[in-house]
């Protein structure tokens, strides 16, 4: 999968993301794998220096953290290929 495919895949499912149907949310497992995905594709394992500080208060920031965190050693290409798979099958899911 080339960059302008998985570019053109994320804006979809910002699109989807933006226009939900009344009672479709995407669960937080759900939206974490998304980001997860999206980040290991955009940039490759994460960086330790930018992990959130123990005593952060920001619950969702360490949560979308150690979800990107456990896709370390996931090559840029799997995680695009993941992420376009992943996002179809939600797609799918909530487009009934």
């Amino acid at each position: 999968m080339d960059e302008k495919n998985f570019n053109d895949r994320v804006n979809e499912i910002d699109k989807f993301m933006k226009i939900k149907k009344e009672g479709v949310t995407l669960t937080n497992d759900e939206k974490l794998n998304i980001y997860a995905y999206f980040k290991q594709a955009k940039f490759g394992d994460y960086n330790p220096k930018d992990e959130p500080s123990i005593f952060s208060i920001n619950i969702k920031e360490k949560y979308k953290f150690n979800a990107w965190k456990k896709l370390k050693g996931m090559s840029k290409e799997k995680a695009m290929k993941n992420y376009v798979e992943y996002t179809e099958k939600k797609n799918k899911k909530y487009s009934k």
